[in-house]
């Protein structure tokens, strides 16, 4: 009973949030091909990249998606796919806000006989597909860079992403094996999560500015985390001779890597995800049999190619 109240009672946030990227025929029956798209958040940079560039390669390909922003909310996430089921879309594209909460959105799908394509993100359960980076790659790339450049004796703090997230753990891991494990001589002073927002990232920053009289460096598992520890380095000014590690690649953290701003940042390549979905989902909607997992991989950024990405 309560799970039909919850759906009844969000029709009217998804009237908000629902809209179609119109479209020529294709799907089933000879009608017009429809995907289902849900992501993070409209606020979430890097999710909005790949967004507004799943739904360019889908208007090249003249496929009709309709879009819900579950607005950082599991719940809502699961309504938006639930409702992509009642509608028959003919598949599923999905960055799952977390691994297990995200588990009933897929069997929903399953049950439609769907094709559910994860990008960006893994489910815990469930026949899915997976089109994205290796997230512990970025935290290896982003440790063995980190590894090579800092002092003996360093002492570091790092910003978690969302908790829950297998992104938010694999990064995580890669940094513990590729920094932490081989130089013993660094020092972890503090980790805390920011949940992959810029503005939680300062707030984190200034507690830790105010703790810690020296940190020579700050890693974090996106790059808006990291640009919110500058901004609070900066108006601490203790900005200098502090390396700055990111993930993503995004535009304002390659232009900081070239301002020498950023130590580096670990490029995840927002427009071959999106586009390496869209095909995926055309392909399993077609019948054709594909690898569980479809990688793309991670690309590291740093002084020495920045001149490659600007």
């Amino acid at each position: 009973m309560k799970k039909y109240l919850v759906l009844m009672l969000s029709w009217a946030w998804i009237a908000v949030f629902l809209f179609a990227q119109q479209g020529p025929s294709g799907g089933k029956s000879g009608r017009r091909m429809v995907i289902g798209y849900t992501f993070f958040s409209a606020q979430d940079v890097f999710q909005n990249i790949v967004k507004n560039a799943f739904l360019e390669a889908a208007a090249a390909r003249q496929v009709e998606v309709k879009v819900i922003d579950p607005q950082m909310d599991i719940e809502r996430q699961v309504t938006a796919i639930e409702t992509f089921v009642s509608l028959g879309v003919d598949a599923i594209v999905c960055s799952p806000l977390d691994f297990q909460g995200a588990i009933p959105g897929v069997l929903a799908a399953n049950s439609a006989r769907i094709p559910y394509v994860a990008v960006n993100a893994e489910v815990g359960g469930g026949n899915f597909t997976y089109v994205g980076s290796r997230n512990y790659e970025a935290g290896a790339i982003q440790g063995e860079h980190m590894a090579k450049v800092l002092p003996k004796g360093a002492k570091i703090v790092y910003l978690r992403g969302t908790e829950g997230m297998a992104h938010t753990r694999d990064r995580r891991q890669g940094v513990q094996d590729k920094l932490l494990a081989p130089r013993p001589d660094i020092r972890l002073l503090a980790e805390q999560t920011a949940s992959y927002d810029r503005v939680q990232a300062m707030k984190v920053m200034e507690d830790w500015i105010q703790a810690f009289p020296q940190i020579d460096a700050v890693l974090a598992a996106n790059d808006q985390m990291a640009l919110g520890a500058l901004e609070a380095l900066k108006a601490a000014r203790r900005e200098k001779g502090v390396y700055i590690a990111g993930i993503d690649g995004t535009q304002e953290a390659r232009q900081n890597v070239a301002r020498g701003l950023f130590s580096m940042t670990v490029l995840q390549d927002a427009k071959g995800q999106a586009s390496t979905a869209l095909e995926t989902a055309l392909k399993l909607i077609a019948g054709e049999k594909l690898p569980k997992v479809i990688h793309v991989p991670f690309r590291p950024i740093t002084p020495e190619n920045i001149k490659e990405y600007m």
